[in-house]
């Protein structure tokens, strides 16, 4: 939609040109219009500029271990991998052998296979392709052979994590000391991120404005600690304030490059350094003004941090905080608390729109718990944190871990008595422009003359609610890779065939995918067909069972109230019908494909068949029965040449043909004969590898196809 090219862009220019003419004062915003795209082009450039080949052929490489994400079954890594003459990539790198101990910051010679990084693309939740993309991730591979793995980064910032890690072995809050000062997560358990979330405080393990803020807050009331004995010796002249100051942006910078230079963390400090900058040279530095003036020098620093959610909610942020100091001057509130309760009331309202739109919900117990958790942060645990620091470096026992220890397992057991319907509030699917109509009416709020139109600036979501037209029914086709999850939607109801693979305890798509996608919809699951009993259609069980999605088809103790493959016709109460066409007692097949559970969903006049793993002996069974044309078939085995025989496919008759397979696979389907017989019957072919996720509407008359990959799309990278 935003690419060059598009109409969004073309009319952008066009306007901007049409203003030049009549308007002098708008063409210098042609002209930085202009001077933008050359600069995007240019760091687009930088981006997609590849250093050497990725064709799955051995190559020696010099490898340096950033960060180790799993350690089974396998170790899998994020590595930057460098030739002889110094190109080097970043990419995810595994490695098959246990008995090579394997540690971060480790740099080894290695010779290793690599292929381009493809990830799958879905319509919800996080977008692998573009934050691998903005990471610099370009390949995937794995390490055949190691030659020398004696090596170490001797960086600053990677000796530090290691002393600093070595300083938390055997403590109880290991990784939120960990996550506080380095930026590094991979020691954070799954469950307390989630949990994070719910409280409403994910915010303080992400290094950003507060932590950046917090650090150089404590730096500066240090530094005039320290320099109380220098007004005493004829330095009263010197302006020690702002020496101050300027020491404590040292300090951050220093404190942004050890947690590891994120995006947000930079993009924090640009702020700072503005705000510095501006109290040095005596000019107001908590206005709007400096703020925008940190926005324009963040987005020279990163064009594409815009792409990134933490960027809006930490400017909207900044925007409700200056506009309460404002108003605290103004009506001179003095009293700490209810500046405090002010602050975390106006952040909470200005960040639930886009809360909402990125995350299907709002944290509800964020306000007063961050009342706690952020002066904590900033008085208590923080700074403990730095003095350990000083402390440990001085070989002196970590006493004060054991104090916090005690508080924070007080803390979070408390935080577990809240009601989870206080915690968090799911909400509704809500389109962009609805959050852009609610941050116009929050702007035309601030004026007197404008107030009044404020309201109007919601009819437009409102009028689009109420004419949107609804579809019958829904199916989504999700991209797991090589294996099947399907979703079959109607009236906020969902029957769910097949639960996609997981990974080794560490990766599925029902928490990743599923979900998200349950969440922003909201959607209940009132039925589940599981086709058969191969892991990459059964892997997601476990996690679909701890889930709340199970809590309609549960009857307890994980135990399903139908079962997984429906013997006779089922009536949902949604209105689709499901009829089961195999297996059958009177046939028994040898091998699990054989005996898939194949269903026919029928509403209204369109009919959607999912065949699971069946093969060509058991599709000749069923055309013993004269089974109809189709709508939508969910092909067989994923593409394989053993099934979709020409027969099958003569009396079937599909609509849409969807393959549901993974891009790299080792047996190279779907196999070209069986996509040219779809073809030839006049299929149109549709395939989760090259699509995404795929969802098909059906309306009264007609049928619409949408593809994550084309709504994902973005012009400066292949999709």
């Amino acid at each position: 939609m935003f690419g060059f090219g598009s109409w969004f862009f073309w009319t952008i220019t066009v306007a901007l040109l049409f203003l030049a003419v009549y308007f002098k004062p708008i063409s210098a915003l042609v002209l930085g219009f202009i001077l933008g795209i050359l600069y995007v082009f240019f760091v687009v450039t930088k981006f997609q500029a590849t250093t050497f080949s990725l064709d799955m052929k051995p190559v020696k490489v010099k490898v340096e271990i950033e960060r180790i994400i799993s350690t089974a079954p396998n170790t899998y890594t994020q590595a930057k991998v460098c030739q002889a003459d110094y190109r080097c990539q970043r990419g995810y790198l595994t490695f098959p052998n246990k008995n090579v101990p394997i540690e971060e910051n480790t740099v080894l010679d290695a010779t290793v296979k690599l292929k381009p990084f493809r990830s799958t693309s879905h319509f919800y939740g996080r977008d692998n392709t573009l934050k691998a993309y903005l990471e610099g991730i370009v390949f995937k591979g794995k390490v055949l052979s190691i030659s020398d793995s004696d090596k170490k980064n001797t960086s600053l910032r990677a000796q530090f994590r290691s002393w600093w890690k070595h300083q938390l072995i055997g403590l109880t809050y290991d990784w939120l000391y960990y996550v506080l000062l380095t930026g590094d997560k991979s020691m954070m358990p799954k469950e307390d991120n989630a949990r994070f979330k719910e409280y409403g405080i994910s915010h303080l393990l992400a290094i950003s404005g507060m932590h950046v803020g917090i650090m150089y807050t404590v730096c500066f009331w240090m530094t005039k600690i320290l320099q109380i004995p220098l007004l005493f010796k004829g330095l009263q002249l010197i302006d020690l304030n702002r020496l101050a100051a300027l020491f404590s942006l040292i300090m951050a910078l220093l404190y942004v490059y050890l947690s590891g230079g994120a995006v947000s963390s930079v993009r924090a400090f640009i702020m700072l350094s503005c705000m510095v900058f501006a109290y040095v040279l005596r000019r107001p530095y908590l206005s709007f003004q400096v703020l925008f003036f940190a926005l324009a020098l963040t987005v020279l620093y990163s064009p594409f941090v815009w792409l990134d959610y933490g960027f809006y909610l930490s400017y909207l942020a900044c925007i409700a905080i200056i506009g309460v100091l404002k108003y605290a001057r103004r009506f001179q509130l003095k009293n700490w608390f209810y500046l405090l309760l002010s602050i975390q009331v106006a952040c909470f309202i200005v960040l639930a729109p886009i809360s909402a739109y990125f995350f299907q919900g709002i944290s509800v117990s964020g306000i007063w718990v961050n009342l706690i958790a952020i002066p904590f942060l900033s008085f208590v645990l923080f700074p403990c944190l730095l003095l350990q620091v000083v402390l440990s470096s001085l070989n002196v026992q970590p006493f004060i871990f054991d104090i916090l220890d005690f508080v924070l397992q007080s803390a979070f057991a408390n935080l577990e008595t809240i009601p989870k319907h206080v915690q968090w509030l799911n909400v509704m699917q809500m389109s962009w422009q609805t959050v852009v109509s609610c941050y116009l009416a929050f702007f035309l709020l601030f004026f007197d003359k404008l107030r009044r139109f404020a309201v109007l600036t919601l009819a437009f979501p409102v009028f689009q609610f109420l004419t949107k037209e609804e579809p019958l029914f829904n199916l989504v086709v999700f991209d797991v890779g090589h294996g099947t999850m399907v979703l079959l939607e109607r009236n906020n109801q969902g029957m769910l065939y097949d639960l996609g693979p997981s990974y080794f305890e560490r990766f599925n798509y029902v928490d990743s995918v599923l979900l998200p996608f349950s969440q922003k919809k909201n959607l209940s699951i009132e039925y589940l067909i599981l086709s058969h009993d191969d892991k990459d259609h059964t892997g997601g069980l476990d996690a679909f069972l701890k889930s709340s999605l199970s809590e309609s088809i549960q009857s307890g103790n994980n135990v399903l109230k139908a079962p997984l493959c429906p013997n006779n016709a089922v009536q949902l109460e949604n209105g689709l019908r499901l009829t089961p066409l195999w297996p059958r007692s009177s046939h028994e097949m040898i091998g699990d494909n054989n005996n898939s559970c194949v269903v026919l969903v029928e509403y209204h006049n369109y009919r959607v068949l999912l065949a699971g793993d069946i093969e060509k002996e058991v599709e000749n069974h069923l055309l013993g029965d004269q089974l109809e044309k189709t709508d939508v078939l969910l092909v067989p085995h994923h593409g394989s040449k053993t099934s979709s025989s020409h027969s099958f496919i003569n009396h079937v008759k599909p609509k849409y043909a969807i393959f549901s397979r993974a891009f790299y696979n080792p047996w190279r389907i779907p196999h070209p004969q069986v996509v040219s017989r779809y073809i030839e019957a006049g299929a149109t072919i549709l395939d989760t590898a090259l699509d995404g996720d795929i969802k098909i509407a059906f309306y009264e008359n007609e049928i619409r196809v949408d593809k994550a990959r084309d709504v994902r799309a973005w012009w400066f990278y292949d999709n």
